[in-house]
């Protein structure tokens, strides 16, 4: 994997903000050990097992949204660009499998009462 000077910068930006390793790998779009990596190489500080993000909820703009980001649109930022949720999608989807059941819900159909038939 090639690391551009740009996922190397996020990766120190999001490191030092205090965001866990899975998610900064789900942020750049790149596996957690590929970052587990990138950090001993750079020699940034150890984290703590279990290290918690300061942020729960990560919303993503479409020029940081991971490659299988869920394409689901969330609110705008401070600057008015759209964000997105940018949890994993369901592969040949665009969306992750919460807001795939948000987004295609089958309406029941009633039965329809005829006299003595059921017409369904």
């Amino acid at each position: 994997m090639k690391w551009t000077k740009e996922m190397t910068n996020q990766l120190i930006k999001l490191w030092n903000e205090g965001f866990t390793i899975s998610e900064i790998g789900h942020i750049i779009g790149i596996s957690r050990n590929a970052v587990v990596g990138k950090a001993h190489r750079l020699k940034l500080t150890k984290r703590k097992v279990g290290m918690k993000a300061k942020s729960k909820e990560i919303k993503h703009t479409l020029y940081d949204l991971p490659r299988s980001g869920c394409l689901w649109p969330v609110d705008n930022d401070q600057y008015g660009r759209h964000t997105f949720c940018g949890e994993r999608r369901i592969m040949g989807k665009s969306y992750c499998e919460h807001h795939q059941s948000r987004a295609y819900v089958k309406k029941k159909l009633k039965p329809i009462k005829i006299d003595k038939y059921i017409l369904s």
